[in-house]
C-alpha cells in the first residue's frame, strides 16, 4: 500500500517549472548574477565579516548593544537572502507554482506573499546562525568538517524525513485561500520552516566554509533540487548524507596530514 501511494504521488508530479511566474526565474538569475559579481569583485566574504572582529575583543553582551554590530548583521542578512534566493528557489519551484495557481484571480499577490513568508523564515534562521557563530567564533579549520559531519548525519534522521515529507505535501496541493496575501505569507512561512528543517544544515556549510566558491553553491543547489524531485528523493537523501560524511572524514584526514 505504501509503495502504491508513493507511485501515485509520483504520477501526480509534474514539471516544477510548468506555470511558474516569470519573475521567479528572473529572481534566481539575478541572485546568481549577484553572487558571481561578488566573487569577481572580492566581496564574497560579506557572509563572514563579523563585527566582533572589528570590536577589539568586546564581550558579546556589550557588542550586541553597539550600532556597528547590527549594521554588520544587516549586511550579512542582505547577502544571506541573495544566497537563499539563488540556492533555495530552484529547489522550491513546485511549491511556488502551487501558490501561484492556487489563487487564479491574484496569482502575483499570492506568489509575492508566499516568497515573503519563505524569506522571513530563512532570514530568522540565518540571523540566529550568524549570532551563534559570532558568539562561538569557531576555528575555520575545525568548523567546516564539523558542520559537514553534522549535515551528513542529519540526512539519516527522522526529523529530516519528516520535514522533507511536509515540504512535499505543501507543494502544490496546499494553496492559499481567503485573504490571499496573508494566507500566502503564512503558507510561505510554514513552507520555509519545512525547508529550513530539510536544508538548513547544508546551508550552514556556506557559513562554515569561509569564502566558499561558486562551485560549492552550485553543487549544493543541485543536491537540494534532487531532494525536491519525488523520482529522485528516496535515493538522493541517504546518498547526500554518505557523501557529506565522506567529505568530512577526508577533510579531517587532510588536516592531520598537513
Amino acid at each position: 500500500m505504501l509503495l502504491s501511494a508513493h507511485s501515485q504521488r509520483e504520477q501526480r508530479w509534474t514539471a516544477p517549472a510548468a506555470g511558474l511566474p516569470p519573475a521567479v526565474p528572473l529572481a534566481i538569475a539575478l541572485a546568481w548574477a549577484a553572487l558571481v559579481a561578488a566573487q569577481a569583485t572580492g566581496h564574497a566574504s560579506l557572509l563572514h565579516e563579523h563585527a566582533h572582529g572589528e570590536a577589539h575583543g568586546l564581550p558579546m553582551w556589550l557588542l550586541v548593544l553597539l550600532p556597528p554590530f547590527w549594521l554588520t548583521v544587516a549586511g550579512f542578512l542582505a547577502a544571506w537572502l541573495v544566497m537563499v534566493a539563488a540556492m533555495m528557489l530552484p529547489a522550491n519551484l513546485t511549491a511556488i507554482r502551487g501558490a501561484s495557481t492556487g489563487a487564479a484571480d491574484r496569482p502575483r499577490l499570492a506568489t509575492g506573499g508566499f516568497l515573503a513568508g519563505h524569506a522571513f523564515t530563512w532570514a530568522a534562521f540565518g540571523v540566529a546562525a550568524y549570532l551563534a557563530e559570532t558568539a562561538a567564533h569557531p576555528r575555520p579549520a575545525l568548523a567546516l568538517p564539523a558542520v559537514l559531519a553534522a549535515a551528513g548525519v542529519f540526512q539519516f534522521t527522522a526529523l529530516k524525513r519528516t520535514c522533507l515529507s511536509h515540504r512535499r505535501r505543501l507543494a502544490p496541493h496546499r494553496q492559499p485561500s481567503g485573504n490571499h496575501l496573508a494566507a500566502a505569507f503564512r503558507l510561505g512561512r510554514f513552507h520555509g520552516l519545512s525547508c529550513v528543517g530539510c536544508c538548513g544544515p547544508m546551508m550552514l556549510l556556506m557559513l562554515a566554509g569561509r569564502g566558499a566558491p561558486l562551485l560549492w553553491m552550485a553543487g549544493l543547489t543541485a543536491l537540494m533540487v534532487c531532494e525536491s524531485l519525488p523520482p529522485l528523493a528516496r535515493r538522493a537523501t541517504p546518498s547526500i548524507g554518505a557523501g557529506l560524511l565522506v567529505a568530512a572524514l577526508l577533510m579531517v584526514g587532510l588536516t592531520q596530514l598537513s
